[in-house]
């Protein structure tokens, strides 16, 4: 693969990143907080990324993933994701 086509894939990549974080942001709109957090840790987004969709820091993330755990009713389960390389 030339060094073009990597970088044209790279922009493909960050391009559909960007989406995602959208689309996740739109999703969890009308949720409250504890199930917004709950909901994108459900799709294996990190702490750090659902901070950066919902704006606040990691830290009231892993806080609030913290007291997810403790409190009944509320349980996280990741869902693994596929990805495939194009080639």
């Amino acid at each position: 693969m030339s060094a073009l086509e990597k970088r044209y894939w790279e922009e493909i990549i960050n391009l559909n990143k960007l989406q995602l974080k959208l689309l996740a942001a739109t999703a969890v709109r009308d949720m409250p907080f504890p199930k917004k957090v709950q909901w994108l840790s459900s799709l294996g987004v990190s702490p750090r990324e659902i901070a950066k969709i919902l704006g606040t820091t990691s830290n009231t993330i892993r806080v609030a993933k913290s007291q997810l755990k403790k409190s009944k009713g509320f349980k996280i389960t990741k869902t693994k994701l596929s990805t495939e390389e194009v080639t």
